[in-house]
Formats: structure tokens, sequence, C-alpha cells
């Protein structure tokens, strides 16, 4: 028997285990306030939610074990039986000591931050900036000896401490250094008052919490005393929606005091994919109308590599008067002599197994069915053409289990030069395209060079579907003609059948479209630093070579083109050497450079990890800035197109990576237009948003994922998200070369919270561009605002386009990551 003496219950224990089906038994489940009430108290003295929910869980998940305990009666050997025990206790008490781990930080950071902030108070009372510096110099010092000890052996509790002095050092360097550079020397200025400040009151004989014009009584919460390395002003949301409430973010506009000239276009790409394709996708109408509907300049078409056959015009070789196909086991070999009038003369070589060789070098593999040659004889001699499955039910199995293919090889007769020029799956997307944006500046490119220009060891077999994605078709970094000009032919070639009606292949043969299209601009390849390993003394010869193969083959000397289009960051060695005319031949044009930038989070999930992008950002205008020194210094002429930016989300790409929340889309739209907004500043031509149409893995097309996190449109309806109807609210608002941006300034020091760009254009018209920058709801004052319009991006927007209301008042709340333009009510501005 086990006496519990408190509640006067007693339990027999029959069994060796005692577990919660046997509690329940005996109708504990009358206790149930009493253990909550336990619980409940914990949490709430504590705030220690995760660990007492680890031991809860223990408690729930455990089966004990019952061990009879023993003593010995005092001053004697014998040992009596004194009842039992419940073993398991050492997991329980693994989850208390986790949690005294996590209150010995807690207890440090804020001892340590309440007396850094009692000497700081007193330096910036006095205003001693020299004592500031110093300060920091003897924080740089304290990290390196701390980063030092913490790389030796330590037990976790003195780890615990020592990673908690670090973040509060790093905090502190990081807000010292921005008081020093801000030149703050009051208390009562903004940059100090928002910090998140600790002070022992000693009337209270309590721990306090300050921000703003607030305090708080602390109570062992850790919001903002997590593991982050840093932490910085207002992101600790309990006190910051409470400061907010109370004093709402002013917007400082100067009408009148001119900042810069509005020349950024807003812009956008749509990458091919089986989803834009209309031969595979349900909704590629519904893309194509919403694309139309966006009006946008400088839209960016991109084929590329992922998927060879919408990307690439001429998969395979040409290959005289040898003729041959290679397709895997579901698909089917098609030969033809029709070209000439002719009939399949012979059959050089058929094997259905694991053949391999390019077109006049095919060889039979260890596996092979003997039943090849004549099977595929009596399907093609003499006939104008065949068709013959690559199937185990015609040829049998020579190896079972092992992925077969069916490669033949044959000549007609008149004898026929054969090329293998396809526009199928290329068609049908760039004419929807072209369609969309009639009327408008386009960008065109065919990123994609085959794959047969370059030396290979073996031929590269590409996907025979049309919608399998072939993430290694880029192979090779040589050139078999190093003279470049099949290189240009192709894209010649390929660009005459788009805008000259057809074109001369290889063998003097005219293939026809009788397309007459046209494009502004024509890019040359992307990312060139990954595809292909380029070098920029590669790829600047490459791009001539291309200019004047399209010039050879259309004799059109009026297409402008984009170079470069650079993945990678701080490349600044491309800019040098790619914008120096001489280093290209003469005639060749420099109209436009371009690269790209995608911001990323820790978390796919937490929509608190989204606030990472806007600090991204700034740092990529930094390398802007940079990249536009070069351009200025060395061909001012050229523009400049940033026709990718974007987010791309962790693990983007994993067929089982967690959908993220509807939030993210704001998250993106707010995103963009800060970008976009910010890179204006530097006068850069055109941003273009990346991409129209993503999608995670889709099960019943048959789709592996393609960056469903860049995407602006619905995978599923077509319908536009937060970040299209951003887009087309900047697209639709922004008058470029006409608008003014006008000097604006906030209360939010640093612009950690919103962003706010106000513009003036013709006839007096006055907008302001908002945006939320954080994962809270943030209250914001537009003197003057009253009587204007509102249009609003946020969550309750959803799918749709933005919301309109007229303001009644100068105050706009901002729900988290909304974008807002507020068209000011008309007013007589003063010189």
């Amino acid at each position: 028997m086990v006496d519990l003496k408190n509640d006067n219950i007693n339990i027999d224990l029959t069994n060796n285990i005692l577990t919660l089906e046997n509690i329940f038994q005996v109708n504990l489940h009358q206790y149930n306030d009493i253990i909550q009430n336990i619980l409940q108290t914990a949490i709430k003295e504590l705030q220690i939610e995760k660990n007492l929910n680890d031991i809860q869980q223990q408690w729930d998940t455990m089966r004990f074990q019952i061990h009879k305990h023993y003593r010995h009666t005092l001053g004697t050997n014998i040992e009596r039986e004194r009842g039992f025990i419940i073993t398991g206790v050492d997991d329980i008490l693994q989850a208390l000591e986790d949690s005294t781990l996590l209150l010995n930080s807690i207890f440090i950071y804020c001892f340590f931050f309440q007396f850094f902030l009692s000497q700081f108070d007193k330096i910036i009372k006095h205003n001693q900036r020299s004592a500031m510096k110093t300060y920091v110099k003897q924080l740089n010092s304290q990290i390196e000896e701390i980063v030092i000890e913490m790389r030796k052996f330590l037990k976790p509790n003195e780890y615990n401490k020592f990673e908690t002095v670090l973040t509060i050092d790093v905090h502190t360097r990081d807000t010292v250094d921005i008081l020093i550079r801000d030149g703050i020397n009051e208390p009562h200025d903004f940059s100090w008052q928002c910090q998140l400040r600790f002070y022992w009151l000693s009337k209270e004989d309590n721990l306090f919490l300050q921000q703003c014009n607030e305090k708080f009584e602390y109570g062992y919460e850790h919001m903002g005393l997590n593991d982050r390395l840093v932490v910085t002003p207002l992101t600790d949301r309990i006190y910051l929606t409470v400061t907010q409430n109370a004093d709402p973010i002013v917007i400082e506009v100067n009408w009148s005091a001119q900042d810069y000239l509005l020349h950024t276009t807003p812009s956008l790409q749509i990458v091919t994919n089986p989803l834009v394709s209309r031969q595979f996708s349900p909704i590629s109408k519904r893309i194509f109308a919403n694309l139309a509907q966006l009006n946008a300049e400088y839209t960016r078409y991109a084929a590329w590599y992922p998927y060879p056959k919408m990307a690439v015009a001429e998969l395979d070789p040409p290959s005289g008067l040898l003729q041959c196909g290679n397709v895997g086991e579901g698909f089917s070999v098609h030969l033809s002599c029709q070209q000439n009038g002719g009939i399949i003369h012979s059959v050089d070589f058929a094997s259905y197994g694991t053949a391999m060789g390019a077109c006049g070098q095919m060889k039979q593999g260890s596996c092979h069915s003997n039943k090849s040659l004549d099977i595929v004889e009596q399907a093609c001699l003499g006939k104008e053409e065949c068709s013959v499955p690559a199937s185990y039910e015609i040829f049998g199995d020579p190896c079972f289990g092992t992925h077969k293919r069916l490669l033949v090889q044959i000549q007609c007769n008149p004898p026929q030069n054969n090329s293998y020029w396809n526009f199928i799956y290329l068609d049908p997307t760039l004419q929807d395209f072209l369609q969309a944006t009639n009327g408008h500046s386009r960008i065109v490119m065919f990123s994609t060079q085959p794959v047969w220009l370059f030396k290979l060891n073996q031929p590269h077999i590409y996907p025979d579907n049309a919608t399998q994605t072939d993430w290694g078709y880029p192979e090779g970094s040589q050139l078999v003609d190093d003279t470049m000009q099949a290189l240009g032919d192709y894209y010649g070639r390929l660009t005459a059948w788009y805008t000259r009606g057809g074109f001369v292949d290889e063998y003097g043969r005219k293939q026809l479209s009788n397309y007459t299209y046209n494009w502004d601009y024509t890019e040359i390849f992307n990312e060139i630093e990954f595809e292909h390993k380029m070098t920029p003394e590669f790829y600047t010869r490459a791009y001539d070579a291309v200019i004047q193969g399209i010039r050879r083959h259309t004799n059109n000397t009026e297409m402008k083109y984009v170079g470069m289009a650079l993945g990678g960051h701080y490349e600044f060695d491309w800019y040098h050497y790619f914008l120096n005319h001489s280093n290209h031949a003469p005639d060749i044009p420099l109209d436009m450079i371009s690269y790209h930038f995608y911001a990323s989070s820790k978390s796919r999930t937490d929509p608190v990890d989204y606030e990472a992008f806007f600090p991204q950002l700034d740092t990529f205008t930094d390398e802007v800035k940079q990249i536009e020194q070069i351009r200025k210094a060395l061909s001012p002429e050229t523009k400049t197109t940033i026709d990718e930016l974007g987010i791309i989300l962790p693990n983007d790409n994993d067929i089982d990576a967690p959908q993220f929340p509807l939030i993210y889309w704001n998250a993106g739209g707010a995103y963009y237009a800060y970008a976009w907004a910010k890179i204006s500043r530097q006068g850069i031509d055109v941003v273009g948003h990346s991409q129209l149409v993503g999608y995670p893995n889709l099960p019943d097309l048959q789709l592996s994922p393609q960056f469903p996190s860049v995407s602006m449109l619905n995978w599923t309806t077509g319908a536009g998200t937060a970040k299209y109807w951003t887009s087309k609210l900047l697209i639709d608002t922004a008058d470029i070369d006409n608008d003014e941006a006008v000097i604006t300034q906030t209360t939010d020091m640093g612009e950690k919270s919103i962003f706010s760009q106000a513009f003036v254009g013709k006839n007096g018209r006055r907008w302001v561009l908002i945006v939320n920058k954080r994962f809270t709801d943030i209250v914001v004052k537009l003197p003057d605002s009253t009587g204007g319009t509102l249009q609003l991006i946020n969550e309750a927007s959803g799918f749709g386009p933005p919301i309109q209301t007229a303001l009644t008042s100068d105050q706009i709340d901002l729900s988290p990551f909304a974008v807002a333009v507020i068209h000011m009510p008309h007013a007589e501005l003063k010189p």
C-alpha cells in the first residue's frame, strides 16, 4: 500500500508497473483541479512554458517502474520495507535542470543589462562621447575574450552563462555604435528611448523594463530574452504593442523639398515551367490574363534550363546523313525521311537496353535485347517514317529492374542531312507572353545553350518528359567550336524563327515559322558564373558572338541587349571587365546590364523571421552603390535592370518542405515595395519582381517543386497574391520620370519598423508609400492626410486587390507586413 496522507488516498499496487491507465482506474481525475492549479501557478510564476510542457509530456507518456524501498532501522543493521519508489525521476530532474539553465541565463541577462544601462545612463547624461568610444573598445576586447573561453570545454551551465554575456555584449556594442554614429547626446532621444531597458528601482525594490514612455514590472518573462545573437530595439512585441498604442509613428513630409526624380520602373519576370504552359497547365489562361492586367514595362521572359524541352530549340546536334533517336522506357523513337521524299533505307544500329553514345558512335551496353534490330527493321525499313515504342512488351526485358533506353540509327534514300530543331514546347508559351505584353517593352531571354555545343565525355541524356526537371543540364565549360560561331548561329537562328519568319539551318534548308514578332531587348544567358562556370573573359566573347550571330541571321541592328545577369555578389571584377568597351568586338553595344538578389530567412514558417528580409535588402543596396560607381566610370550610357529580385525560403524545392503561412505573401509584397523604393534612390532603371509563377510539389499534375516562395500567383487558382497586388499597385501609382520624391522622415529612428516615401507628381498629385516591416500591428500618423484615399494590401485583402477607403483620420493602422499607398487630398504646395 502507498499512503498518500495529504489527500487520504490509498492505492493498491498489485502490478509491477504503474501506468497512467492504472492511475485512471482509481479515479485520480477527480483531483484534476489541484493538478491544473499547480501547473498553472508554476507557469504563471516562471513563464518557462516549454520546459514545463516537457515535464508534463514526460508525465503523460512515461511508464513508471515500481521498486520496493528499504531503509535501515535507526541504530541497527536491519532493513525494513518502507514502501515503493516510482522511477523515471531522472527524466523529470533533467527537464528541471534545463529550466534552471534557462533561469540562469535570464537572471544573468537581466542583471548585466541593467548594470550596463545604469552606467551608460551616467555617460549619456554627462555627454561623454569619448567615454562611449572607449566603452566600445572595451566591449570588443571583452567579446574576443569570451569567444576564446567558449572554445574551451565548458559545462552546460557555464556555457549558457558565457553565451548570455556574449549576447549582451554584442547587443550593447552595436547599440553604442549606433548612438555614437547618430550623435545621440540626450537621454530622451528616441534612439535611446526605443531600446528595451532594464532598471532596478530601489524605491520599488523590483526590476522594471522601460521602453519609450512606458514602464513594465518584470515577471520572469523571456520575450526578447531568447537565444538571438542581437536583441534589437523595438523587437519585443509585448512591449512594442503597448508603447506604440501610446505614441503612433509620425511621418513628416516636406512637400516642397525635392529629393530625387523617380526613375525606377517596377517590373517582373516570368520563368517558363509546365504550370505556365497551356499544354500542361489548367491555370495558364488566367496566368497570362493576370500578366496582361499588370501593364508592366520591361517584363522579362526567361526560358530556363531545368526543363530542356521548354528552353532549348535544338536538343540534339545536327548529324549529317545519319538520323538517330534515343528515348527512355515509355516513350517512342520517331524517324522520318520525308524531307527529301525518301524512305528509310537502312537501320545501322538498334538496341533496347543500356546502349550509349552520340549519333554515329552508338554502342551496345551490357544489357541488350537481341531482338532490337529485327523489330526496328520490321517497323521502319522501306517507310517514309516510323515510330517505335521503347517497351519491354515489344523487346522483352533483357535486364529486369534496370532502366532501359531504345537507341536507333538509320539512313535515308535518297540521302538526307538531319538536324533536330523542335519548337513544339517553346512556341506556345512565348506566344502567350508576347500577346499578354503587347504594347509594352519586354526582355526575352533564352538562357540555355544546347549542351552539345560543349565538350563532354558522353552525350547528356535529357528527360523525355517535357515536364520533368533536369537540374544537371548545363554541363561542360569548354565549347567544341572555340571561335564561338556555332554558338552565335544557334541564337541567330532561334531569334530569326520568331522575328523573321524562319531561318536557314545548318544544311541550307529553310525552316519556316511565319512569325514576325518583335521585342525590345534580348538578354544573353543567365547567372553565368554558375551555368557552365563562365569567366568574365569567356562570357564577354560569348556575348559578342551571340549578338553577331543574331545580326547575321536576322539583319536586325536595332535590337538591344542585356548582359551578365549575375547571380552572385560582390563580383566587381565582372563589372570592371564586361563594362570596359575595349574588351568587346567593334560595334558591340552595352545597352543594359542585369544582376539578381534574393533574400531569405532562417525559418520557412515563422513570420517573425521574415523581418530579416529588410536588413538583407539594406546590405544589397550598399552593393548596388558600388556597382553603380563602376558602371558610371566605365559605361555611363549603359542601363541597369535588377531583373530578379525576390525571396527564396529555406528548402524551397524540397518535396516535403512545410507550407509557409499566408502572411508570407504579405511579407513578400512588403519586401518588394521596400526594395523598389530603396533602390529607386540609386536611379536604377528597372527592378523586376521574381517571379510570376512558382509552385510546390503538385502530385495531381505530376510536377516537382519549382520555388514556391518566389511565386506571385496562387499556383492552384492563378489568383494574385499580396506580392502580385503590390507590384500592380506600384505600377499603377508611380509615374516614372515625372514623379519627384520629396524629403520624408519619421519618428521611427533608423526605419526599424516602417518605411515611408512621399512623392509629388504632375498637377500637384501627392502620394505616400508606407511599408510595415514588422510582424506586428503598427499605427502611423500622416499629418494632413484626412480626406485622402488609402489603398491597403494586408492580410484582409487576401488574394484580392488593395482595400480602398477614404481617410477620416490622419492615423492609419497597419497590420503585419502591410503595404499602403495614401493619395493625399489636393492642396496648394508652398514654393
